[in-house]
């Protein structure tokens, strides 16, 4: 008869050779200790000499991770897409487990997980605690966007559209993120966050008070669009087939876009 395998603890070592079901016990327990028993080091004491070397747990995990053999990283990343599907989203006590989470996806390049959290973006319940996972979420997708390609932009899409929360700030972020993961979908990408680049780059954004430093984040913005292989026609044309009809108020894109191409 084989010998039964013995289930984790989170003081047991991150070893190789374990298996998907066995990274994401170590996981969940690990984060539970951490976030809700309030155990510090104690909580991941299975990392060894990686805890404490980075400023956040999350950094600690993904560098253990990244030191196991490659076979081992990718039952580790599925183990993290695992645990993302299984915990509750809209529970606002769970949001400093699910961003610590989020950033060990980040950090070991989870690409399994862009679905799950594409998916869970829609269950969060508006609010502080929504919040903080919608920023985790971002990050997370947003540093995919060029491997991921597909996969990436979907899940970009979701959180962007899911929550009326999604912070203006990180619209131009979104932009540039959408845009490496489909060049393609210019036009709908710019549909999709035309009136938060409005209210953070506008005429009549806050921004307006000092307009030569707004023209310069416009320029930027443009800069690396056009960097990202979006074709001419689709940074004019497509913003004037789509146009909204307020054009006193986003004909700066154009304004940016006609500046950017007679210095080019």
């Amino acid at each position: 008869m084989a010998k039964k395998r013995k289930l984790p603890e989170p003081s047991d070592e991150l070893r190789p050779g374990c298996g998907e079901s066995y990274y994401a016990r170590w996981l969940r327990l690990g984060l539970r200790e951490f976030h809700f028993e309030q155990k510090g080091a104690a909580a991941f004491r299975g990392l060894g000499q990686y805890y404490g070397r980075n400023p956040a747990i999350s950094y600690d995990i993904a560098e253990a991770v990244r030191s196991l053999p490659h076979r081992d990283q990718e039952d580790f990343r599925s183990a993290v897409a695992q645990v993302i599907r299984e915990i509750p989203f809209d529970d606002p006590e769970n949001a400093p487990l699910i961003s610590t989470l989020l950033a060990v996806a980040e950090g070991v390049q989870a690409r399994d997980a862009l679905f799950d959290i594409a998916t869970k973006a829609f269950t969060l319940v508006p609010g502080r605690a929504a919040n903080r996972i919608i920023s985790s979420a971002f990050f997370f997708a947003r540093d995919l966007a060029l491997t991921s390609g597909r996969r990436a932009e979907d899940c970009l899409k979701h959180i962007v559209s899911s929550q009326p929360a999604f912070p203006d700030s990180f619209a131009v972020q979104a932009l540039e993120a959408l845009t490496e993961a489909n060049p393609a979908h210019f036009r709908a990408h710019f549909e999709l966050l035309r009136d938060r680049l409005d209210r953070i780059l506008g005429n009549d954004s806050p921004g307006a008070r000092n307009i030569e430093s707004l023209r310069k984040r416009r320029a930027l913005l443009v800069r690396n669009i056009r960097k990202l292989g979006v074709p001419t026609d689709d940074l004019v044309i497509g913003y004037i087939v789509t146009g909204d009809p307020r054009p006193e108020s986003t004909n700066w894109w154009l304004e940016a876009v006609i500046s950017e191409l007679g210095d080019a």
